[in-house]
Formats: structure tokens, sequence, C-alpha cells
């Protein structure tokens, strides 16, 4: 991967390891992400690297390692909101198995902390279909209890949160310093979407979060669509971008292009055009 994409030397990757799975042993890995062993583990690598006097982190959850990611942050996003604490730089999912509802509820908190949030989405992942039925029939406090259960890394639409009411009981900066003393300081957004009138009429408001659609790549990609972020080409160099240059979406012009609200495809001709 690093290779690959050329990073500069002072980039250090972690691998954190944990019990994955196979299609058999799919329940078992999934039970094992959602643990509070795994969480434990999780916070002492970070402090870990805290005392190693490493001040930032990049992160980049695939698959499963997305659902655990995401479970981790929701929870214990304190870690990454101390002063002198770790500061979380860009929090990359990839073709994320995660549950879409339980994202978009615990969205804002990750917004909070992290510099980006970047989900790459294939609609056409077969691995994530069958774990969208898989958690349908066998749902866990991480997974909707509803009719069918959507994954995360088959969303191709823009996504959007319930805007909340404006408090009544206190001043704008009596709520600033409750969100302080909490923990969350929410950053500026590093990217405006739509218009305040279209936000306010709808009862809603985009995610701060750019979601790049995959579907249409072709190249180092087995029918499962499920783990090229490593090999491909176009996945590789915007990623780097990312963790590099520290890009969002929107300024990414050379490949990327808004298609609609927060989600943007690849800046190339259809794959039925030939030359």
């Amino acid at each position: 991967f690093l290779t690959l994409a050329g990073y500069p030397e002072h980039f250090m990757p972690w691998v954190i390891e944990w019990p994955g799975s196979s299609v058999l042993t799919y329940f078992r890995a999934r039970s094992d992400s959602e643990s509070s062993v795994l969480h434990s583990n999780l916070l002492q690598f970070f402090e870990d690297l805290k005392q190693s006097a490493v001040t930032r982190v990049n992160i980049i959850g695939h698959s499963m390692g997305a659902r655990v990611l995401i479970s981790f942050l929701s929870a214990h996003y304190s870690v990454f909101s101390q002063p002198e604490g770790l500061r979380l730089g860009a929090v990359l999912l990839v073709n994320p198995e995660a549950d879409l509802k339980y994202f978009i509820e615990t969205s804002s908190i990750i917004e909070s902390i992290a510099e980006s949030i970047t989900v790459y989405a294939d609609r056409n992942d077969e691995a994530l279909y069958w774990a969208e039925l898989a958690n349908t029939c066998f749902p866990t406090p991480f997974c909707a209890q509803e009719k069918f259960s959507h994954s995360l890394g088959r969303a191709t639409l823009p996504l959007r949160r319930p805007m909340l009411p404006p408090p009544t009981s206190c001043t704008e900066t009596d709520q600033e310093g409750a969100d302080q003393e909490n923990g969350l300081t929410p950053r500026p957004s590093l990217r405006t979407y739509g218009s305040v009138d279209d936000e306010i009429e709808s009862g809603s408001v985009l995610l701060d979060i750019d979601f790049v659609d995959t579907s249409s790549i072709k190249a180092n990609v087995k029918t499962l669509r499920h783990s090229y972020f490593h090999i491909s080409r176009e996945v590789l160099e915007d990623t780097r971008e990312i963790l590099v240059s520290r890009s969002r979406a929107d300024l990414r012009k050379s490949r990327l292009v808004r298609r609609e609200g927060n989600v943007y495809g690849w800046l190339q001709a259809p794959s039925f055009f030939s030359g």
C-alpha cells in the first residue's frame, strides 16, 4: 500500500490485527468487533502512541475494520478531544461493513474529532450485500433492528441527518461551553453543501463527510468488488492525496467530480466509451 502510492518517509504505518473472519466465522468476527476487550486494546494502543510522542494519526478502516473503528470512535471520542492528547487526522472508511443507520446517528461525534472523513463505497460490493442479509436476520446493538439492514459501504447517494432543534434554555455561548465540557469541540466545516434555506426546509443537513463512489472502477478488481483499495491505482492516488496533502474531495479536482450533495465520482469517461 505505502510502496505503490509512494508515501513520504516520515509516514509510519501500524497495522491493528484482530480476529477477522471468513464466511463461516462471520458472526463470531462481528461479535468480536463490538467487544469491550477490543475497545480496551485500542485504548491502550493509542495511549502508547501518545506516550511515544506521536501527536497525530490517520486511520484507515476496511470492511469490518470500519465497524470496529466507528463503534470505537463514537464511544471513546475523548481519546482525541483532550488538549494535550492525540489529534485525529483523516479517517478513511473503505468498503465499510457497518450499519448505515448507526453510522448516521453517530457521525456528528466522529466529525467533531476528525479533520476529515472519507467513505469509499461500491454499490456492487457483493460481500457487503451478503453481510446486509446476515445483519437483517441476526441484528446486534450496532446493527439496525429494521426490516432490512443497509450497509454503509454500498451507500452511493447523499446522506443526511436530522437537524437538531436550536437550544431554548441556554445561550449560544453557554452551549459552546457545554460542548467543551463534554470534550466535544466541533471543527468548522471544511465544505459547505447546498444553501441554509434548503437545509432548514428539508429539516436535515448533509453529513460533513466525503463519499467517493468506486462502483465504476474496473482495473485490479475481482468479481466480489470488496478488497481492491490497496492495489487500485485510482484509490491509491486518491487516498495518498487525502493523507499527504490533507485535501477534501472538492479540492481533488484532477480525479473527482461532485455528483450530488456530498457524493463524488471519478472524473473519467463512461466504461462503454472506447477509442
